[in-house]
């Protein structure tokens, strides 16, 4: 019987092959909660999001996994299509069949993507090389125009530096912006395996604790931050729990980690003016 860790891995290979990315937080989310046997008015009451929000999301998820898979998949019948495709990829060579093959194409030997839609950023990826490894920087702003590849450039540094990446997708919608504490919680319970503590400051004090002890560096990738700040480039009231992650785990010194934030403007907040700036150019 497959568990949800092995179900996880070959939904996230199969998005990866079509879409060149990883789950979204709320693709992962539907995806645990409907092997879990969830409703999604649970996996919308658990993770602080509306029902109808989840549904609409869900409905998505479904379509494009079942593109991904090939056959049609719902809520209640994916598995089976799962445990196929395992069994698939069990009889290919091990060269084919292996997660880290994915990866292998987005690799070189002096760690510069050379993919079709990449062309004219290597003097974008160079300069976050120089900022982390030459100036230590553990957080960075990728900042500019909607549409001219900040995610993309993320991403592919991350991608490159073969370590584990988690993702916090803030979003397009102002009015279901990604929870921070629902985020910490997921990453406390399914990637690090651990029991997450109740209230706020005590998981953010767990992270930390386990981004301290990670043997390899981590990635954090937060994409489309700018739908949590106002018109003045501070985060909205509601939102400000993003800046108790960022000052207290992320950019600490001892965490083994380094975060790439996406954003179309500038944060402009006093407490995050550690925040290394670098301003994206649009392609010509």
């Amino acid at each position: 019987m497959m568990n949800e860790q092995e179900a996880l891995e070959i939904v996230n290979e199969a998005i990866f092959q079509k879409e060149g990315r990883k789950l979204k937080d709320i693709e992962e989310l539907i995806f645990i909660g409907a092997f879990q046997n969830l409703t999604y008015g649970k996996i919308a009451e658990n993770n602080d999001y509306d029902e109808q929000h989840i549904k609409n999301k869900g409905a998505d998820f479904w379509k494009l996994l079942s593109e991904a898979l090939g056959e049609k998949v719902s809520k209640n019948n994916f598995l089976g299509a799962l445990e196929r495709r395992q069994d698939c990829s069990a009889k290919l060579p091990l060269s084919l069949s292996s997660n880290n093959s994915l990866f292998q194409e987005l690799t070189t030997e002096i760690n510069v993507p050379k993919k079709p839609d990449f062309v004219g950023r290597e003097e974008a990826f160079a300069h976050l090389n120089t900022l982390i490894t030459g100036r230590g920087a553990k957080v960075i702003g990728i900042y500019g125009k909607g549409g001219i590849g900040k995610t993309t450039l993320a991403r592919e540094y991350l991608q490159v530096q073969r370590i584990k990446i988690l993702e916090l997708n803030v979003g397009m919608d102002t009015e279901y912006i990604t929870s921070v504490k629902s985020w910490v919680k997921r990453q406390i319970n399914q990637q690090f395996k651990q029991k997450a503590k109740k209230k706020f400051i005590d998981m953010l004090e767990q992270l930390k604790y386990l981004l301290q002890n990670e043997e390899e560096k981590v990635g954090i990738l937060i994409d489309n931050l700018e739908t949590a700040l106002d018109e003045k480039g501070k985060f909205k009231q509601e939102h400000r729990d993003y800046i108790e992650l960022i000052t207290r785990v992320l950019n600490h010194p001892t965490v083994n980690a380094i975060t790439l934030i996406t954003c179309r403007e500038e944060i402009n907040e006093a407490k995050l003016s550690f925040v290394e700036s670098y301003l994206l150019p649009e392609l010509r």
